[in-house]
């Protein structure tokens, strides 16, 4: 994909989106909002950042604006896409129960990053589910 064809939207929706995450990995005096919880409002605005990282990116991995990532618009061979999505969801668990341990980290920087693993094991799920697995079409 060319440098044209990814677009100065899509990077300045990655840019906005780490910044939106990395804010839940430091302590700081954030607004209590209505639920008069600041590490609450970290969270909610650490999840308005996922919004913002996954629009980019599935822009920059499928080429196209969307938010469904359909099995047919992946570009590796179809077996592939339930390990690939099922391995990355379990590097990011484990990743996000060893930032959970780690007390420099606030606890909303740990839950974010489960809250994607798992999403990604979802995914991972329904992909094996429809191509190798009792949902398949076969025919």
């Amino acid at each position: 994909m060319t440098d044209q064809a990814i677009g100065s939207d899509t990077r300045l929706q990655a840019l906005f989106g780490i910044i939106l995450v990395s804010q839940s990995m430091f302590n700081w005096s954030s607004p209590q909002g209505p639920w008069n919880d600041p590490s609450f409002t970290r969270g909610v605005i650490a999840l308005a950042g996922c919004v913002l990282l996954y629009s980019a990116g599935f822009q920059l991995v499928f080429g196209q604006k969307g938010w469904i990532p359909y099995l047919r618009l992946w570009r590796t061979a179809p077996e592939s896409i339930a390990k690939f999505t099922g391995g990355a969801g379990v590097i990011t668990i484990l990743a996000a129960i060893g930032m959970g341990s780690d007390s420099t980290l606030p606890p909303t920087f740990s839950l974010i990053s489960l809250l994607f693993g798992l999403l990604l094991l979802l995914y991972a799920s329904y992909a094996w589910l429809v191509i190798s697995g009792p949902l398949r079409e076969d025919g």
